[in-house]
């Protein structure tokens, strides 16, 4: 069961009794049926349309935006995971099969407004449902939204004037750690709906932090591969990356020796996987979602997605990220282990980790 409006409006026209005539069924199918069907990224070099096979991890996503139970979910993703391009296929979907007032936000007007011209506005182009419904006034199509014919579709930078008077239905926050004294503002937009959905798409953040509480509050799931050794569950913990410390004569790093002896090594039954597309996207193919089974708000959800995840991203190359911060780390430099750790694993920082120790 989707969530979606009773009916969806194309060029209805209303009789002498008042009825609406013209008007086709919302789509009743499974949505990653219908972005698949219909949804298209001309600007993409990964792929040049919607395949739930690409990046697995969104699809739960998509089910959240439309299971009518789910009223927020939270993701922490790492960069590089294709963040921008779940939200540009479920605007897609939104606009053609679940209508009402959306608003997106980003970091300022200027990326908003980027957003729109290359990226968001060639893809609604490229989706013929969307394009069908496209308004034919050229000033309803401007660079902080779209005035469809049957819905508002607005734009915008975290800024106080974006965060008011605006009611919507649906709410996109996009890289919401930087604006976290905005996040309930925002949030209030939606006005109560019985309908209302908020997704908040972000790397991880400094502790503390607004978003704790926001991911707190959700049921916590995590995107586990199933072990091809002994079947069992594992976690993407950092620690399961293993690679040999090799440094020539002069104690530097022999990076060409480390890259190649980066694997990952099971937990349970030490079974090795070797950092190759083919071994990483084998993972992928055998991941799911697990869910923490923490006390959490019904309706809400969070989930986070780490690089080690993102088979895209080779395993050494993060070695090489995390040697280099260590390096850092030991000269009292911790930005880049900071970095690390909300970029790239998707994990809070926490101010202890940056306190030297306590000498007694």
């Amino acid at each position: 069961m989707f969530k979606q409006t009773d009916l969806v409006q194309e060029r209805a026209i209303v009789d002498d009794h008042g009825l609406e005539t013209g008007i086709r069924l919302a789509y009743t199918g499974d949505p990653l049926d219908w972005l698949e069907r219909h949804v298209r990224f001309p600007h993409s070099s990964r792929s040049t349309h919607f395949d739930r096979a690409t990046a697995p991890w969104w699809n739960a996503v998509v089910q959240d935006f439309a299971d009518p139970a789910c009223r927020q979910t939270f993701v922490q993703a790492c960069t590089g995971a294709g963040k921008s391009t779940l939200l540009e296929a479920l605007v897609c979907w939104a606009v053609a099969q679940q209508p009402g007032p959306m608003l997106s936000i980003t970091q300022t007007d200027a990326t908003s407004a980027e957003w729109m011209e290359t990226r968001l506005k060639p893809v609604l182009m490229a989706c013929d449902p969307v394009r069908e419904l496209l308004p034919s006034n050229r000033h309803h199509t401007k660079k902080d939204g779209i005035y469809f014919p049957h819905m508002a579709l607005l734009l915008g930078g975290a800024n106080t004037s974006n965060a008011q008077e605006k009611s919507v239905q649906n709410l996109l926050l996009d890289e919401c750690w930087q604006y976290s004294d905005l996040i309930t503002q925002f949030k209030k937009r939606l006005h109560d709906r019985w309908n209302g959905y908020a997704l908040l798409v972000s790397q991880s953040y400094e502790e503390p932090h607004q978003l704790t509480e926001e991911w707190r509050s959700g049921e916590e799931f995590v995107w586990c591969h199933r072990c091809p050794g002994c079947d069992a569950w594992v976690r993407p913990d950092w620690v399961n990356i293993r690679y040999d410390e090799c440094k020539n004569q002069r104690g530097e790093w022999d990076w060409g020796a480390v890259v190649k002896s980066v694997r990952h090594e099971c937990p349970h039954c030490g079974h090795v996987t070797p950092d190759t597309m083919a071994a990483r996207r084998g993972l992928t193919q055998r991941s799911e979602w697990k869910s923490e089974g923490n006390d959490h708000v019904n309706g809400y959800r969070s989930r986070r997605v780490s690089a080690m995840s993102v088979y895209w991203i080779r395993w050494s190359d993060l070695v090489i990220q995390w040697c280099q911060a260590m390096d850092a780390k030991q000269l009292g430099v911790t930005q880049p282990t900071k970095d690390f750790l909300m970029q790239r694993l998707a994990e809070p920082w926490k101010l202890e980790q940056e306190l030297p120790p306590l000498e007694l």
